[in-house]
């Protein structure tokens, strides 16, 4: 039997105003709850719940769907469970998340949840979300603001699977704009071969291989001894270090395969194969090498940086020659959107050259049908003049009398082809 008592403040030793009630839920389990400063109104609450949870229990009426059960769930409780699942399988093919995607998603939900002031799932409001969202752009990248949407999203997708929520409660909001305003671009042969001058031989092995596998700063520092194929020769990846959580085996050239042998000629199968430091210490090592080789870092084509190496790899795979379906495949992408529209970089003088070569073609189709099997007329006072093609295939004029009225007219053009 449902019913109602009151609670005292630990810190005033008053008793709260509200009543708080108690009843037994589907289960048969007692579950309390907080009322009103009201008691028959809080009582009568109760014993309403009450009797609509033991009407389910015999049968007499349908359970309510499971997310308006779990709908006011605890927050804290659902990002917890979240967390759990995606370090344990949320990753592509089951796999974990990797850890700087973890630990992303742990912040930024912690941060939604401090400034929406979130205490349940049904607290979360698309109109809230896009308004911080905007507060955010006034200090932040889009592309971070993106990231931190994206752990909310994610995870409001995830709790519609569970039943937790009826549908995403973010799904209408519009993406960002997350082209960078200043991408990665491709060095030149000349500032290839200036960095390489000026580098220590241990650094030349981190760039060459870079610039002759494609593999991101994460890939190449994970590469071990092991990794060296000298029978392809080839440096394969396992998934769990690569971003697309595939495995890669990237071919190189003989000559690469011996020098990375001599290299770790006294490693173990399991040392690192480039002894390459962390991120931020590999890039303060290759600023320094770019201010040695005396190359601009930023120019009007982008930011020469550390995945530059990758930029001028994929892009000499398509000036190979190589097909769109080798270049999605050496390249690792999932979508030929992202090895043309993002990496593949058109030139200035092969673009002008295919202009002129369109521009050529154009104009002897034009000159073709002006000087072909068919005769073009005007008609020019009483008389007619007639184009037709001469044996050299140019074109000549020639006048022809006016009709006398029983005969077809011919009406020729004069054209002028100089």
């Amino acid at each position: 039997m449902a019913y109602v008592f009151k609670k005292k403040n630990p810190h005033t030793g008053r008793n709260y105003p509200e009543w708080r009630f108690r009843y037994k839920d589907v289960s048969g389990k007692w579950i309390q709850g907080v009322g009103w400063p009201d008691k028959q109104k809080t009582l009568d609450h109760a014993r309403s719940v009450e009797a609509e949870r033991r009407a389910i229990r015999k049968g007499e009426k349908e359970a309510p769907p499971a997310f308006l059960q779990n709908r006011n769930k605890p927050i804290g409780e659902v990002v917890s469970e979240y967390l759990a699942w995606g370090n344990a399988q949320g990753g592509r093919g089951g796999r974990p998340w990797a850890k700087m995607l973890a630990d992303n998603r742990r912040r930024f939900l912690a941060k939604w949840i401090d400034e929406l002031h979130l205490t349940s799932l049904a607290d979360i409001d698309v109109v809230k979300v896009e308004q911080r969202a905007r507060e955010t752009l006034k200090n932040r990248s889009a592309k971070t603001v993106a990231g931190h949407v994206e752990a909310l999203t994610a995870m409001c997708y995830w709790a519609v699977k569970r039943n937790y929520l009826a549908r995403n409660p973010l799904q209408s909001m519009s993406r960002f704009d997350i082209r960078p305003t200043c991408p990665h671009r491709a060095m030149t042969p000349e500032e290839v071969l200036k960095l390489l001058a000026v580098t220590p031989p241990h650094r030349q092995l981190w760039y060459r291989t870079a610039l002759a596998t494609g593999y991101r700063l994460s890939e190449c520092a994970s590469l071990t001894v092991r990794s060296l194929d000298l029978f392809g020769p080839s440096l394969p990846l396992a998934a769990d270090f690569t971003k697309n959580r595939k495995d890669a085996r990237q071919p190189i050239d003989r000559e690469l395969a011996d020098e990375l042998a001599a290299y770790c000629k006294h490693k173990t199968p399991d040392d690192s194969l480039l002894d390459m430091p962390k991120k931020n210490t590999t890039s303060d090592h290759l600023s320094n090498d770019f201010d040695a080789a005396k190359i601009c870092r930023k120019t009007s084509d982008g930011k020469a940086t550390f995945h530059s190496f990758r930029v001028n790899y994929i892009n000499a795979v398509i000036e190979s020659g190589a097909d769109l379906k080798t270049v999605m495949e050496l390249a690792r992408h999932g979508s030929a959107a992202m090895s043309m529209e993002v990496y593949a970089k058109a030139k200035p003088e092969r673009v002008r050259a295919a202009a002129d070569a369109a521009h050529k073609y154009m104009r002897q189709q034009m000159d073709s049908a002006a000087c072909g099997t068919g005769v073009a007329q005007q008609k020019t006072g009483t008389d007619d003049v007639v184009v037709s093609d001469d044996e050299e295939g140019g074109c000549v004029v020639s006048e022809v009398i006016s009709g006398l009225g029983f005969e077809p007219r011919l009406f020729h053009y004069v054209l002028d082809l100089s």
